[in-house]
């Protein structure tokens, strides 16, 4: 959910200029508009239309400094523009982005709680607070702030598309798309909302309709590097590896250390069984951006190939992905776990089953890692470790946490026979459904289960859920 600065227009009544100082001013927040926040300053510094101390110049400077990511020298230009004007919103709301941009979430949320308590008929306000609550991890409030926010302003396309995004993190994405579509039937010509319906289409597997939003959004900001990159990503799972391949060719030939371009073609290439390219490139990868989690374990992962060779020396494969997870998880522990938290299950080492070898030993270790990592998490959280005290004779409790329970295979060929076959005096079952899809199994299931929880949450939310629940599997 991101947020830019609040201008303020220099017709302002607020404002007093000598008409020397209005033309830089113009152009500086012409230059910030443009994304060329230095080459602003510059022109105010040249001009001495800096020294200028109004609600605009002050306001203007801001945004400038902000944009550069000076975010502190940004809020002591904002405070004094706020001071100057504290009648005017616009100053307020810019020193919540840098509270934001300096990863003070929650003085972010004061601020904003407070802007929307003194101006409550501006839309940024109630918008921003909302991000704030996103960060501080309170995603289920952020989106009913949000649906609130749109029911007062529905042309909003901020709004709009901040409730795509958030429904896209809680994993909504049937929600996202609708936020989406709706954002491009508002603003046709806009490249990123377009874009964005693509990534809500690929996340539902869609990927055919999601290359046709791609390529909408390329007519309309051709050559745009992360539209490239997903349209590839789709074109791949529909099996169109040389066209993907290209899209990710292309990117490298403008940005030839772009990591995710490096790691994505690499990931195609060993898909269609170029094992030893495949592994160069994403150790490029790795190389071009070291702190990206998700690289460094596909490179992991990429260790077993997808297509095996018969004459394939398969204990060396086996012997590369150990010593590749023994590095993958020193590396977590060298950057303290939780950044590799985003890998856990996803994707796991898929390929290790193809093989007609005991993965025990090789899966211990992966699942050792996991273990220790989400314990990490679980630490920063501050939250405690269930303790099993079944009494003897109790019924036992069962727990079930999946995104699939509905016409899906994990639900259709496993659980629902688990649930359809128990004896409902010696086990309950407890089902924490994490998807967005409901139809007449997930009614099913929610009639079979003792207990049966769905909806939004966030990661902390589900796992304080499934600890109060008390179960013994």
């Amino acid at each position: 959910m991101g947020a830019s600065t609040l201008r303020m227009d220099i017709s302002s009544p607020t404002m007093a200029h000598n008409d020397e100082n209005i033309a830089p001013l113009q152009a500086a927040i012409r230059l910030i508009e443009q994304e060329q926040p230095a080459e602003a300053l510059a022109v105010l510094r040249d001009s001495g239309a800096a020294q200028v101390d109004d609600l605009a110049t002050r306001n203007t400077i801001g945004r400038a400094l902000l944009a550069l990511g000076q975010a502190e020298d940004a809020l002591t230009t904002f405070t004094r523009a706020h001071a100057l004007a504290p009648a005017d919103p616009g100053p307020a709301i810019n020193i919540g982005l840098c509270l934001d941009q300096l990863d003070r979430p929650a003085d972010a949320l004061a601020h904003y709680e407070a802007v929307c308590a003194r101006w409550p008929g501006i839309c940024a306000g109630h918008r921003l607070r909302a991000t704030a609550l996103s960060r501080l991890g309170r995603p289920a409030e952020a989106l009913a702030l949000l649906q609130k926010t749109l029911a007062e302003w529905p042309q909003d396309l901020d709004v709009l598309v901040d409730r795509g995004n958030l429904q896209m993190w809680l994993g909504q994405f049937i929600a996202a798309l609708s936020s989406y579509t709706q954002a491009v039937a508002m603003a046709p010509h806009d490249a990123t909302v377009r874009y964005n319906r693509g990534t809500a289409l690929q996340a539902l597997d869609r990927h055919a309709d999601a290359v046709q939003a791609f390529d909408e959004a390329l007519q309309l900001a051709p050559g745009q590097i992360i539209t490239l990159i997903n349209r590839a990503n789709s074109l791949r799972r529909l099996t169109r590896h040389p066209e993907a391949i290209a899209d990710y060719e292309q990117v490298l030939r403008v940005a030839p250390d772009n990591a995710m371009a490096l790691a994505n073609l690499g990931k195609a290439l060993g898909e269609i069984g170029q094992h030893q390219p495949a592994l160069a490139y994403l150790e490029r990868a790795v190389r071009a951006n070291p702190n990206q989690p998700e690289i460094r374990w596909m490179l992991a992962c990429t260790t077993i190939p997808s297509i095996r060779m018969a004459d394939d020396d398969l204990a060396a494969m086996r012997a590369g992905f150990a010593t590749a997870l023994t590095a993958y998880d020193a590396w977590s522990a060298s950057v303290g776990d939780v950044p590799a938290m985003i890998n856990v299950g996803r994707p796991h080492p898929f390929f290790l089953a193809y093989q007609e070898m005991n993965n025990r030993d090789l899966m211990a270790q992966y699942g050792a890692h996991c273990a220790r990592v989400m314990a990490r998490w679980q630490e920063s959280v501050a939250l405690s470790a269930p303790s099993a005290h079944r009494p003897p004779g109790a019924k036992l409790r069962v727990g079930i946490v999946s995104a699939h329970v509905n016409t899906h295979s994990v639900w259709l060929a496993i659980m629902r026979g688990w649930l359809m076959q128990a004896d409902p005096a010696r086990v309950g079952y407890h089902i924490f459904y994490l998807g967005a899809g409901d139809d007449p199994q997930t009614g099913l299931a929610a009639r079979l289960a003792e207990r049966f929880e769905a909806g939004v949450r966030g990661l902390t939310d589900w796992v304080r859920l499934i600890q109060d629940a008390d179960l013994d599997v």
